[in-house]
C-alpha cells in the first residue's frame, strides 16, 4: 500500500490532491493506470491490515 503525505494544516494542498484524484478516478483513467501496471485497488481488509501493522 502507498499513500501521499501532506503537512498538517496544509488544507489547500490536501483539497487539491483530493479533487484531482477524484477526477482521475471518475474519468476511468485511474483504472487504465492500474491495469497498465497489473495493479488493483486494495480491499477493505487489506487496508485495515496495513493500518494495524
Amino acid at each position: 500500500m502507498m499513500g501521499i503525505a501532506v503537512k498538517k494544516g496544509n488544507t489547500e494542498l490536501l483539497d487539491r490532491l483530493k479533487n484531482e484524484l477524484q477526477a482521475l478516478v471518475a474519468s476511468k483513467e485511474y483504472d487504465a493506470i492500474l491495469a497498465k501496471y497489473n495493479l488493483a485497488l486494495p480491499s477493505e481488509e487489506e487496508i485495515a491490515k496495513s493500518l494495524s501493522e
